[in-house]
């Protein structure tokens, strides 16, 4: 079967889907033939309708899926409706901003076939089963439907065991160029989930519709068995086939919400690493989970930059609007250990949250004085429809919908 993805990432930095890499990973595994349409000026393709459902033709697919954030969802809409037009083929949506606002998404695109609520590893690749088999594809676990002009709902399926999975998918993609524009870095991740249930993160909001899906009495990670890491051979296997395979690569960047979760294991893993991949990596965490130890292993490790979320220095606004309770002077002995031992440390800033007043953003810029991480990176609050962030910005009249 022929399976078309549609990634859309226009008007923002260059770079690549690792969830639209995986899932076009497994379905060439399972024997499947898919294609990668890479919206993106820096690679010479600018979001051109004419253009798209061109290519859509010339390669004829079966299916086609499409991953939608937040930021391009109102533009892939457009164009996926003249797309189907053209080709009458089915259409799935996937992606955080389809999780988070699935009766939205399916209500508002009356031509859209399907659509995936959370991961789509499993639920993709019953869809295509069924589809290239002739069977039911109304009745998929994570899948909405839409039968007869009726929208057909249907549970979460038990979060997948991710220690051995299908490698990504690079070749659908400029590779080369990607990778050289991002100074060699390349994007892979080794757990899925986060401890935390930050207001402004996805996590929560797909906790939350876990939650509701399996009755748990919690969203919490111990009732959902939501935090999951590879196996550790899986891995460093694919890390190998990817310095085998590409000599441009310069350095991983593990994107996963937060690296070392599991202490323990990322010990082993690091050991690991160490040994037998050496190139320098970035990492994401909090300053809730590492110590002088860890960061010590991490940078005998070759760690070339940690990224920490620091957000906001404001009590108020951690706990009340955020839910990130840790302190100023957790923040700053983590910091400072990075600079002890010569491991650079970068800091995500939360500026503009709703109710904060400017006082309290010149605190936090006040912290960064004290910090003085290697990278800063300021961003100004964003309530994602679907987020509990969303929620708090519409309970205090900010949100003119």
């Amino acid at each position: 079967m022929k399976v078309q993805f549609l990634w859309p990432n226009f008007d923002c930095p260059i770079g690549l889907s690792i969830g639209v890499s995986y899932l076009s990973g497994a379905l060439k595994a399972a024997g499947h033939d898919t294609n990668i349409v890479h919206v993106c000026e820096w690679l010479d393709y600018p979001y051109d309708i004419d253009r798209i459902i061109s290519d859509f033709r010339s390669y004829d697919p079966d299916l086609v899926c499409v991953s939608t954030g937040y930021a391009h969802y109102p533009e892939s809409r457009v164009a996926v409706e003249q797309i189907k037009k053209a080709i009458d083929k089915p259409v799935v949506f996937g992606g955080i901003h389809t999780t988070q606002n699935l009766w939205q998404v399916m209500s508002e695109n009356p031509w859209l076939d399907y659509a995936n609520c959370g991961e789509g590893d499993e639920s993709l690749m019953d869809l295509v089963r069924a589809l290239d088999s002739g069977g039911d594809s109304a009745g998929i676990p994570n899948l909405w439907a839409r039968r007869n002009g009726t929208i057909v709902t249907n549970p979460s399926r038990p979060l997948k065991d991710i220690t051995a999975i299908p490698w990504m998918d690079l070749d659908g993609w400029q590779f080369k160029r990607i990778t050289e524009s991002r100074r060699g870095w390349v994007n892979v991740y080794m757990n899925r989930g986060c401890p935390y249930r930050c207001t402004y993160c996805h996590n929560n909001g797909v906790a939350k519709i876990l939650q509701e899906s399996y009755r748990t009495k919690t969203s919490s990670n111990e009732d959902l068995k939501y935090l999951r890491y590879r196996g550790i051979d899986d891995m460093i296997g694919e890390l190998k086939t990817i310095l085998n395979k590409y000599d441009f690569v310069e350095a991983f960047s593990f994107n996963d919400d937060t690296f070392t979760m599991d202490q323990d294991y990322m010990k082993r893993f690091l050991l690991r690493y160490k040994e037998e991949i050496g190139l320098p990596f970035v990492c994401n965490t909090t300053v809730l989970d590492v110590d002088r130890e860890m960061l010590e292993i991490m940078k005998e490790a070759n760690c070339d930059l940690v990224r920490f979320g620091v957000e906001t220095a404001t009590s108020r606004i951690k706990k009340q609007i955020l839910k990130r309770d840790f302190s100023n002077k957790k923040t700053e002995e983590a910091f400072a250990i990075c600079r002890e031992i010569g491991l650079r440390s970068f800091a995500f800033n939360i500026l503009a949250n709703p109710s904060e007043t400017q006082e309290e953003m010149k605190d936090t810029l006040r912290l960064n004085s004290k910090l003085l991480p290697d990278g800063l990176k300021v961003s100004l609050g964003y309530p994602f429809p679907g987020t509990e962030y969303h929620e708090i910005a519409k309970k205090l009249d900010l949100i003119d919908e």
